[in-house]
């Protein structure tokens, strides 16, 4: 079926994205966007693969567009990459309200704690 064959190209394309190829990896994760439609967890891999090529405004749109997914299971994670995306920018005054929001939906993440430190001395 049409889903399983893009199911193995994902496969493939996370393979190339391991190896280091982004752009072909990015251009597969846009593909089966175009075809299937708004996925949290193809947005996600989208956006690292995107920051991986430094490309970090094309990130943030991949993770702000996988947030908009309604009862994703990766909220969390899409929430804590949009932050370290607009740190990259250098937009830390954005990047620290977005922490701030962050540590009240998820109090218990250390790594968030240590980012939020981070973000206060910028």
């Amino acid at each position: 079926t049409e889903e399983s064959r893009l199911r193995r190209n994902l496969a493939a394309c996370r393979k190339y994205a391991a190896t280091g190829d982004y752009n072909y990896a990015s251009s597969v994760y846009n593909n089966y966007l175009s075809k299937q439609g708004p996925n949290a967890e193809i947005y996600n891999e989208l956006g690292l693969c995107e920051m991986a090529k430094k490309e970090y405004q094309n990130a943030l749109a991949a993770f702000q567009a996988g947030k908009q997914i309604e009862g994703n299971s990766l909220m969390q994670t899409l929430c804590f990459n949009e932050i370290v995306a607009y740190e990259y920018l250098e937009d830390y005054q954005q990047a620290e309200i977005l922490m701030n929001a962050y540590l009240q939906n998820y109090p218990d993440d250390q790594t968030a704690i240590r980012e939020q430190q981070f973000l206060s001395t910028r």
